[in-house]
């Protein structure tokens, strides 16, 4: 993996470059324009060499250069011309040209403006870019005093000599009442003198310094630099640390805490050292074998540290200050950490692949000090569960060199689809997120019922329900005609037997008749074939209950005197496997409808014997008719007996 850091601007004194994107509609049109200069500072006549870069679909008709001195809205002091196309053509070319530069006349920066004529007429022109028109500058017969330095004893003093050459052709000069100074020091600069020399004071901070030397703005020379080495005695450090956190088992890239303390031997004894420190995990027995963990931090005035870092993985665990030009590195073991890395599924996906097979994809990764990387040719499982709980394994899958995995299962389970890896040695176990996957259309019956509802034992129940199928289009429902279906019945909601079997008709719409011997349920199912999902109707419970009637039935004497007593009288029966008399007793109600009238009267109530038989008097008034009903209980239905007629005189 690679780390994108930040840009970083070098600046070349002897040359430059420029480059457009051009103002305005340029970028627009795609013409392009750069510029590099080159200042040749030892050829006598100082020629600064322009290389011109221009582009556009329309093509270029013509370049210039125009140099402007210290000011970019200066007035251009020359403008260059006679350019010569080296390369490529009119669209996409390169043009050279050079320019003899007074360095006298017009020393320091001079800014370089490119234009470009395009063939519509229209000009282009680049940004400006300078360079430096200076003589070349040297830095000699550089000494530094003392020789020896350390940590306590940094002050130094540095001595030489600059000198500056007009050409080739010209002997050295000395760069008068320049600032001589230490990179970062120019607080204590010196000038040198009429011969170039110079001297200064300064603190060294390191054992290889840059030494400046800088004439005005103006003058005519170059700014001019050197390393000078000098020789450091580092001091002994002594380091002592103790791990805050983790205290137990944690996960690759939670924080390690290490706090502690560095100090360094001076001459009155051990003080605080400022360096920098840093944690090492080790990686093996070898001395070498160790990896330098990120996020180092510097020590306080006081040589105290606080560092947090995050856990790669398990080891013993260590902290160093590194060596510098004045302090010894040393180290000291902090404790093992036990890490873990948790994985992680991601990009998962399951989806129907076709008639009964489901595709399943995604990329396993596990959690680093650094984020989430791939984890190449690992084996995960290939889980299905109806209903997201319970699930079963449907296959394996290995990883590639990239982590990811796709297989195809063929299956005829639809519902929830995850891949699951066990884990491997410090790698947790993990499982992706469910999906579901729907392999079939969507199936429901509509307005199912089982009439008529109780029903006598022996008894047809007609079943009728409409078989829908849903559109994969807009989930729109249509019925689906001559299907089969099957009737279904159970005692327990649990186990099911089907009765019958039928096809629904041309409306969708199927009609299933069956006897009734028994309380339970009903339903209707429809299996399902390569598209379809299999279905059953809800549940319709349906009371089953012993049919009865009036035999006997008889209202007497007939004809009756008014006033008199007449007696209703007969027997209640019911059937089960045959008819037979009612046992226990059963209250009747008894009615009356004078003639004449449209509706009946109850008149009383009578119970049965254990034999099913009744009798009741009741006196006679007026001419009519006489019955009895049963109302029903839970295992009888209701039953009303034939009407007598008896006429009153």
């Amino acid at each position: 993996m690679r780390r994108l850091g930040s840009c970083a601007l070098v600046l070349v004194l002897a040359g430059s470059m420029v480059v457009g994107p051009i103002a305005g509609h340029a970028a627009a049109d795609n013409t392009g324009i750069a510029v590099w200069a080159t200042l040749d500072r030892m050829d006598p006549a100082h020629p600064v060499d322009l290389d011109l870069w221009a582009s556009s679909p329309k093509g270029i008709t013509a370049v210039r250069v125009k140099l402007r001195h210290l000011k970019r809205d200066a007035e251009p002091y020359a403008v260059v011309e006679d350019f010569t196309l080296y390369q490529g053509d009119d669209k996409d070319g390169r043009w050279r040209a050079a320019y003899p530069v007074d360095i006298e006349a017009r020393p320091g920066l001079t800014f370089v403006e490119a234009e470009a004529d395009v063939a519509d007429g229209t000009v282009k022109n680049g940004w400006f870019a300078p360079f430096t028109a200076c003589y070349k500058s040297t830095l000699t017969e550089m000494s530094v005093q003392p020789d020896v330095i350390d940590i306590d004893h940094r002050d130094i003093v540095v001595r030489g000599r600059a000198t500056f050459q007009r050409s080739r052709d010209h002997a050295p000069e000395p760069v008068v009442n320049a600032q001589a100074y230490l990179q970062g020091q120019r607080n204590s600069a010196a000038h040198t003198d009429a011969d170039g020399r110079f001297e200064y004071q300064a603190v060294a901070g390191s054992d290889s310094v840059i030494s400046y030397v800088d004439p005005s703005p103006h003058a005519p020379s170059c700014t001019a630099s050197t390393w000078v080495n000098l020789q450091t005695v580092p001091q002994e450090t002594q380091i002592s640390a103790r791990l805050v956190e983790p205290t137990g088992r944690i996960n690759a890239g939670d924080p390690i805490v290490i706090e502690g303390r560095v100090l360094r031997k001076a001459a009155s004894g051990m003080v605080p050292a400022q360096v920098t420190v840093q944690a090492m995990l080790d990686t093996g027995p070898g001395e070498n074998d160790h990896t330098y963990l990120p996020d180092g931090v510097s020590t306080a005035a006081d040589g105290t540290f606080r560092l947090q870092t995050p856990a790669p993985r398990s080891g013993r665990l260590s902290v160093r200050n590194g060596s510098t030009p004045f302090l010894t590195e040393n180290s000291v073991p902090v404790g093992e950490i036990d890490v873990v890395h948790p994985t992680k599924f991601i990009q998962f996906f399951a989806s129907k692949a076709g008639s009964g097979v489901v595709t399943v994809q995604g990329i396993l990764s596990r959690q680093e000090a650094t984020g989430l990387f791939t984890l190449p040719y690992r084996r995960v499982i290939i889980e299905s569960s109806t209903n997201g709980k319970t699930w079963s394994q449907q296959g394996d899958a290995l990883t590639d060199g990239n982590g990811q995995f796709r297989t195809h299962v063929a299956t005829r389970i639809e519902g929830h689809w995850r891949a699951r890896y066990v884990g491997e040695g410090a790698e947790v176990s993990s499982h992706s997120p469910a999906r579901y996957v729907q392999l079939y259309t969507p199936t429901r019956f509509a307005g199912f019922n089982v009439t008529p509802e109780p029903v006598g034992k022996g008894s047809t129940v007609t079943a009728r329900g409409r078989l829908l199928q849903t559109s994969a289009d807009d989930g729109t429902e249509f019925g689906l005609a001559n299907t089969p279906v099957a009737l279904e019945f159970s005692t327990d909601g649990v186990r099911w037997r089907t009765v019958r079997q039928g096809r629904t008709g041309s409306d969708a719409w199927a009609t299933l008749k069956a006897p009734a011997t028994t309380d339970g349920q009903w339903r209707m199912r429809y299996a399902g074939d390569a598209e379809l999902r299999a279905v059953h109707s809800t549940a319709d419970h349906v009371d089953v209950r012993l049919r009865t009637s009036v035999t006997a039935f008889n209202a007497a004497p007939e004809p009756v005197r008014k006033g008199a007593m007449l007696t209703v009288s007969g027997r209640l029966n019911r059937y089960d496997t045959s008819w037979g008399p009612i046992t226990g007793r059963r209250k009747l109600t008894v009615y009356f409808r004078a003639k004449g009238a449209t509706k009946w009267t109850k008149v009383g109530t009578v119970t049965t014997d254990t034999k099913g038989r009744f009798s009741k008097r009741y006196k006679a008034t007026k001419h009519g008719s006489w019955r009895v009903s049963f109302a029903g209980d839970l295992n009888h239905l209701p039953t009303v007996s034939a009407a007598d007629h008896v006429n009153v005189r």
